[in-house]
Order: structure tokens, then sequence, then C-alpha cells
């Protein structure tokens, strides 16, 4: 009887979490600067996303196979102006007693649970961030006048995810997690590098895949491949032109390794000129204009401090060609929602211009960017120019338009 009582308590002690028992109660857990707004048990294949997600493919997505789980959702408000979201997912049974975060990728403002589901259905606890707001991989409009969501965004978003993370991983498990693990690429292999450098302590092991690191060059690199593929009518090269131009840096350097394999085994050995693919008469998909060929020596030159000439951010290499057309986004045509603005002097006084959307448009003006309060610059216009009187005080202009 004794040993019977015993074999009982035991199975019981082991499998408190595994069953799910307490989950709802991580609803009272008490964490600092912290609120738990979802603590509940999912059955197996039931979780689904309030809204899909961005960047998934249409159908029911990678859940109807996830093991049951405690789902917890948490708001974290380390600062004023801060708020950042976060969930943690902690397997109800086979835990391997490991803890695994996952990053984001762009200026992604979601919880990437796709990317969730992988590490639970593997065992271990994990856990993913907003960043620290709501949008789009290409949205980072967050930014602008809040230098908060900004910090969130940059580093402190995953690092609060992760120290909330571990406290619920133990409140649930009564053990800490035997290791910790963040996986990310791009922009979720920037915050690993990120979490690296300021907090090491977070994690055992980084997988950092293709960082998008050093962002602010990175982002003026950005800048400098649309300009690049705009700077003149002809300069931009179309996504029906991408084949012949990868298929003519292949044959220029593919070779050059001593295997003829469609890979360049070193692509900054490449001395590929797109002078080479030049139309020799008419356009077409298989040559490439003047402006073309200098828009591709542009793209595959490094950004330069134009005063200094110091190398900002590298080029893109040969042989990138055949992704061009889904991962620079510059070669994608398509309508701008932005409105470019320009200001410049005329006698004493200066004339604001801009260009894109529609009219009628709409002049609004703030004295500062931190939390601006934007007031409306008289009645809404057709036109696309302003007059505007200098003064001492500080002011700053944005343009709405339809």
């Amino acid at each position: 009887m004794r040993q019977l009582m015993f074999s009982i308590a035991a199975l019981l002690a082991a499998g408190s979490a595994s069953a799910g028992v307490g989950c709802e109660s991580l609803a009272r857990l008490t964490l600092p600067h912290t609120t738990i707004t979802l603590a509940q048990s999912v059955a197996p294949g039931a979780f689904a996303p309030a809204k899909p997600f961005s960047l998934a493919p249409p159908g029911p997505g990678p859940y109807k196979d996830l093991p049951a789980f405690c789902r917890v959702a948490v708001e974290s408000r380390p600062t004023e102006g801060s708020l950042i979201k976060f969930e943690v997912w902690l397997p109800f049974g086979g835990w391997n007693g490991k803890f695994l975060a996952v990053g984001n990728g762009g200026y992604s403002g979601e919880i990437w649970y796709p990317a969730m589901s992988e590490p639970l259905s593997r065992g271990y606890a994990t856990a993913s961030t907003d960043t620290g707001h709501e949008g789009g991989v290409d949205d980072a409009s967050f930014a602008l006048g809040h230098p908060e969501k900004w910090i969130d965004f940059a580093y402190r978003a995953a690092h609060e995810m992760t120290v909330t993370a571990k406290a619920i991983v133990h409140a649930y498990y009564s053990a800490d997690a035997k290791r910790a693990y963040w996986s990310g690429c791009s922009t979720g292999g920037r915050q690993g590098l990120m979490e690296a450098q300021r907090y090491p302590a977070d994690f055992d092991g980084i997988i950092a895949g293709a960082p998008a690191n050093y962002m602010t060059r990175l982002s003026a690199q950005s800048v400098w491949m649309a300009q690049a593929l705009h700077e003149k009518p002809g300069s931009f090269i179309p996504a029906t032109k991408l084949p012949a131009l990868h298929a003519a840096v292949l044959k220029a350097c593919d070779a050059g390794d001593g295997v003829a394999d469609g890979v360049l085994e070193d692509p900054t050995r490449c001395s590929f000129d797109p002078q080479s693919l030049a139309c020799a008469g008419a356009d077409a998909p298989t040559c490439l204009t003047a402006d073309q060929v200098e828009a591709v020596r542009k793209i595959f030159s490094p950004l330069r401090n134009p005063r200094t000439q110091e190398i900002l951010y590298p080029g893109l290499l040969p042989g990138s060609e055949a992704g061009w057309g889904a991962g620079v986004g510059p070669v994608k045509l398509q309508p701008s929602p932005l409105i470019s603005v320009a200001l410049a002097p005329q006698g004493s006084n200066l004339v604001l211009s801009w260009s894109g959307r529609q009219p009628p448009y709409q002049v609004q003006t703030a004295s500062t960017l931190v939390n601006p309060a934007w007031q409306n610059l008289g009645s809404p216009v057709t036109n696309t120019t302003l007059l505007l009187t200098p003064t001492n005080a500080a002011a700053f202009y944005r343009i709405q338009g339809q």
C-alpha cells in the first residue's frame, strides 16, 4: 500500500505541468511593470490567431498539429511611452526543459505565431514579441515622434520578453529552463546580435540568420538603391529583365571557381560589367538600356559618404540578381503611399513643395517630433506649394493627401 501511494504521489507531482494544471492561475502572477492579459489552456490543434499573420500564405497556418499548451499573453510597460506585447507558450506534456525565443522580420509589429509553432512542437517553451508596436514588416511610421517605441524595436522588447518569459516558465514548471536559446532571421538576426551585445546573460545560444545589422546604414543603402532605380525615367529595371541579368553574371563569373554549377563560390571575386548586357538596338527583356546599366553599377557599388568617400555599407553582390524582385523591394514598381516634401529658400521666405498622392492636401505643423501635436495650417489646398515666412521658433511640417 505504501508503495502504491508513493507511486500515485510521484505521478501527480511530475504531471502537474504536463496536464496543464495551474495554467489559468498564471493570470495572477505579479511581475515588474507587467500585466498578464491572458492565461489559457489550449487543446491540441485548437489555436487560431485573432487575425492572419501578415506574411502567411492563404490557408489554416501551421497550427492544426500543435500539441496542447498553456498560452500566456503579456503586456509590458517598462517606461512611459512604451507598450510591449508578447506571448509565452508552455507545452503541457513533454517539456524538454529548454526555452527558445523567436525573432521578427522587417519592421514587424506583430507576434510571430508561425515561428513559435515549430519550437512548441519540439517541446520548447517559446515566446515572441510585437517589438513594442503594431504594424507591417515595411512600415516604420511607428518610430516618428516616439523615441521609446524605437528603443523597444531596437532592443528593449526582446530583452523584456526574455526576462519575463523566463519568470513565467519558472512559475509554471517550478524550475528554470536548463538552456535558453534565440532563433531569428533578418531583423530576428539583428535582435540576436543585439541581445549578445547588450544582454549576454539572456541566452546560452543564439541563431542570428541573415542579420539586418547596422540598421541605420542598411536603411540608407536601401534608399540608395531606390534612388538608383528611379534616378531617371529609364533607370527602373523590371523583373522581366532579372533572369537575363543573372544569367550574364553567371556566364562571366561562374566558372571562375573551377566548377560551372550555377553558384558563385566567392561573389567578391566577380568583376561583372553590366555594360556587357547593354542593348545593341531596341530595348528588350534580354538586355539593359544605358540608364539601366548605370543603375546596376550603382546597386553593385558600395554606399559612400559623398564628402569623405568612406564606405558606409557594401553594395549587393553579383549573383544575387534573381532575388532582387522579392528581397530588394525597389525593383517592385508600385504606387507609393508616401508624399515627398522639399523646402527651399525664395528671397526672405521659404517655399514648401510636395508631390505624391492626390489633392486636396492638408498642411500640418508641430513644434516638436517627440509626441507631436499636429495642427492644421489653414484649410485644405489643391496646389502643391506653400510660401512660408521663417521664424526663430522650431517648426516641423507634414502633408496629408488622399
